[in-house]
């Protein structure tokens, strides 16, 4: 097994350099090296094949085409628009081109500040995409109380932006992305065309989420600093009420919950306030 392409200094080696051994499944050593060295290995009695391995890329545009979204698009014309969706989660870094922000490392450097705790910068995100949010943890925050430097209380802000560098970052984002993302074309831009023309995303750099003209609420509650959470029933409390004004017809139609738990009990609290949650929908 030998990696299609050896980058400059192992080309050089004198004999292949080995990158891991197998033996669970198949039994085989990866290498890398130049591609005469390796032949010569090849020609070893001891080696029964050898095969070249393709480098692989993250990727997660095949969605579209495997849930056949694609289809749904051009078959229905419904793509989300006028759906208001949750996500309860790590935040949002809504300066991201999939979600029609900046897509700029100083927007996001901007939006996040220096704890991101600050008030959401004008000019960094799509006001069709992101409708608005709230961070209920704070940076410190984390429910176990195993990680160090982190606090058991949290410390709300009106900022739910994710953080790129700490536990579980990006992941709030990500699923946003899958839920309700533009996409990104392969030029690095936030796609503003007609869902129902697409045929093929192959060359994206983004797939567009399933739903991508519904607007995203992020609400944040997992801390910066920890990887666990406490407080996703006031998250599902602000879903049923964002203006929390006593009047549940803002609710939210739609909350994705991508989190869960060891051994969970049954009787859960957090699924009393989702029995409501759904409740108050049902009686819309």
């Amino acid at each position: 097994m030998v990696p299609q392409q050896a980058t400059a200094r192992s080309a050089g080696a004198r004999s292949p350099q080995q990158v891991s051994v197998t033996s669970t499944l198949v039994a085989g050593v990866v290498v890398t090296g130049d591609a005469d060295r390796v032949r010569d290995l090849a020609r070893d009695d001891a080696v029964v094949k050898v095969y070249r391995i393709i480098p692989k890329k993250p990727a997660n545009k095949g969605t579209d085409t495997f849930t056949r979204a694609v289809e749904t698009w051009e078959s229905t014309g419904l793509t989300g628009e006028g759906v208001r969706i949750g996500v309860i989660d790590t935040g949002l870094d809504y300066t991201h081109a999939d979600f029609g922000g900046p897509g700029t490392q100083e927007a996001y450097d901007q939006a996040y500040g220096e704890r991101g705790a600050g008030p959401v910068p004008e000019g960094t995100f799509d006001e069709l995409k992101y409708l608005g949010g709230h961070d209920f943890a704070g940076y410190d925050y984390d429910a176990s109380g195993t990680v160090e430097g982190t606090t058991l209380v949290p410390s709300p802000d009106e900022n739910p932006i994710d953080s790129l560098d700490t536990i579980g970052s990006g992941h709030g984002s990500h699923v946003a992305g899958t839920v309700a993302g533009y996409g990104v074309t392969a030029d690095g831009g936030t796609f503003r065309g007609d869902y129902a023309a697409v045929s093929d995303v192959a060359d994206w750099k983004v797939g567009p989420g399933s739903a991508p003209e519904a607007g995203l609420y992020a609400l944040k509650v997992f801390g910066d600093l920890g990887g666990s959470t406490g407080v996703v029933v006031d998250a599902l409390e602000w879903a049923a009420d964002p203006d929390q004004d006593g009047d549940l017809s803002d609710r939210l139609d739609i909350v994705n919950l991508s989190l869960g738990s060891d051994g969970s009990p049954a009787d859960d609290p957090e699924n009393l306030f989702i029995d409501q949650l759904s409740r108050s929908a049902r009686s819309r």
